[in-house]
């Protein structure tokens, strides 16, 4: 049988709240996913976690998600999953459009496949012991940090180690990078859902049972470049389906008037950004290597946090947590909460 695996839909209207320039990225890359689905009859598509960017997302949002399911349900494919750290906890929202959960428990898939899942949990002890029982299974499908994809181990909730022999293979989101190390397959992110992830792979993995052949499948809604200001103007990507590229563009402050006629002369062809840290501000202001010209806010505060907690995982993982919420105070009371039950 055929398996599709993909994670972090984040299904939202805009990349960036204030551009209403970059618009339904999200929408069109889950349509399109929902079409290479579509092309192996009867196959199956599980979802890592993330599939709303809000607990409580917006009708547009929703009509969006219910309009893949619909395609899906009615060309008979089924679409399985676990709910991510920006899903609500009280009841998660894909379960009204016909996706199933996965738990603990097994489920058949067919051709003696089966799969399992393990939810986004905020405490480290609590993912810990839900490894430790995860039950035999072909696809352990899961929602976590693991060290070998973030940029700040200190950070990590677990290790490719911490998932037993008897499980086959991991297909796990939340980190929003496309990797895979050993049994881990990290689809990352369905879109670009910021500057960091321009140079990062979008898309699905395409699994074949009948040899555990496993594909990468890209999705692509436009061109989204980081380009440093040279001697020369740089080259406009291509249109990508009617849709504009994106260009940050990095430059030192001393060309601000020729990037600003360059924006001008090309404002019917490129979506520019103006979030960008200029090469002369980075002269000025060294921050990290891994920054690499974007301003990475939350990556700065991530590191001065790991150099205070030290070792300490789980309070490096309670900060985390309150720094990617949009929520801070929510996402405490649940953390709160899990620890206490």
């Amino acid at each position: 049988m055929i398996i599709y695996a993909a994670a972090d839909l984040h299904l939202k209207e805009r990349v960036w709240r204030n551009r209403a320039d970059v618009a339904g990225d999200a929408y069109a890359a889950f349509a399109r996913l929902v079409g290479l689905v579509r092309r192996d009859p009867e196959s199956v598509l599980l979802l890592a976690g993330d599939v709303f960017d809000f607990p409580a997302p917006a009708g547009i949002d929703e009509l969006a998600f219910a309009t893949g399911m619909r395609r899906l349900r009615d060309s008979g494919h089924r679409v399985l999953g676990v709910p991510g750290n920006h899903d609500t906890e009280t009841y998660w929202r894909p379960l009204l459009f016909g996706v199933e959960e996965l738990g603990a428990e097994p489920v058949p898939l067919g051709d003696g496949v089966t799969v399992a899942g393990v939810p986004y949990h905020r405490s480290v002890e609590a993912l810990a012991e839900a490894l430790a029982n995860a039950p035999v299974c072909d696809i352990l499908v899961m929602h976590a940090g693991f060290r070998h994809l973030l940029g700040f181990e200190e950070a990590c909730q677990c290790e490719e180690s911490d998932v037993p022999e008897h499980v086959r293979m991991v297909v796990n989101g939340h980190v929003h990078v496309k990797d895979v190390t050993g049994r881990v397959h990290s689809p990352g992110s369905l879109t670009v859902t910021g500057v960091d992830g321009f140079d990062e792979g979008h898309g699905a993995f395409r699994i074949d049972t009948s040899d555990w052949k496993v594909s990468w499948h890209p999705v692509k809604t436009r061109e989204f470049v980081t380009v440093e200001w040279g001697g020369d103007p740089p080259a406009i990507p291509p249109v990508v389906r009617s849709r504009l590229p994106v260009m940050n563009l990095v430059y030192p402050r001393e060309q601000g008037a020729e990037v600003a006629a360059f924006k001008e002369r090309h404002e019917n062809d490129a979506v520019f950004l103006d979030n960008v840290l200029t090469l002369g501000d980075a002269a000025d202001n060294p921050l990290p290597g891994n920054i690499q010209g974007t301003m990475d806010v939350g990556g700065v505060i991530r590191e001065s946090l790991a150099r205070r907690l030290g070792d300490d995982a789980e309070a490096a993982h309670v900060a985390g947590g309150l720094l990617d919420s949009e929520s801070p105070a929510d996402w405490l009371e649940g953390y709160l909460k899990e620890r206490s039950s």
